[in-house]
């Protein structure tokens, strides 16, 4: 009997989609220009999509100094590959007070987070960089920033705005 989260890895796409992000950073996280997107700069990042392959996008983030990413949700499964600088998770995966910490400069993939699963993290005095990597059950024609695709409290009167526009147009 399987976990709901070996489950998930056993899903076809999420199989590929694992054989991209292995390439990416076997291929050391190459930029790509993506057609149509858009610098996105909020109350505690900075970002961008860099790579579209498939069913996966990755998005590069820039975070802010000792900033709080709150409890928030995306519609698609995801993932993040941390960079440098200090980030302290926490996410509702299998154990609700499960936190995750990493504080090295070295490419460093975390666990895929089911769809829909709340999940935020803190960021120390240094910033940080990280790629946020969507995975979805299809191929991806349009991607869009996962700072749009949010739901849960805003990030700070930036990101409000941003979602307010967003989801009353």
């Amino acid at each position: 009997m399987h976990t709901k989260y070996e489950q998930l890895l056993l899903l076809p796409y999420v199989q590929h989609a694992q054989q991209i992000v292995n390439k990416y950073i076997q291929q050391g996280c190459p930029l790509q220009l993506v057609p149509n997107t858009q610098v996105i700069v909020t109350d505690c990042s900075t970002s961008v999509i860099s790579w579209v392959e498939d069913n996966v996008v990755f998005e590069h983030y820039f975070m802010h100094p000792n900033c709080e990413v709150v409890m928030h949700q995306h519609p698609f499964l995801t993932q993040t590959l941390h960079i440098s600088g200090n980030v302290q998770g926490y996410a509702h995966i299998r154990n609700p007070a499960a936190k995750w910490s990493t504080d090295a400069d070295y490419l460093s993939l975390g666990p895929i987070h089911p769809k829909n699963t709340p999940h935020g993290f803190r960021v120390g005095s240094q910033g940080a960089q990280l790629f946020t990597i969507q995975i979805w059950p299809e191929q991806v024609k349009n991607p869009q920033s996962a700072t749009k695709l949010y739901m849960g409290p805003p990030l700070g009167p930036i990101h409000k705005e941003q979602l307010d526009e967003i989801y009353t147009t």
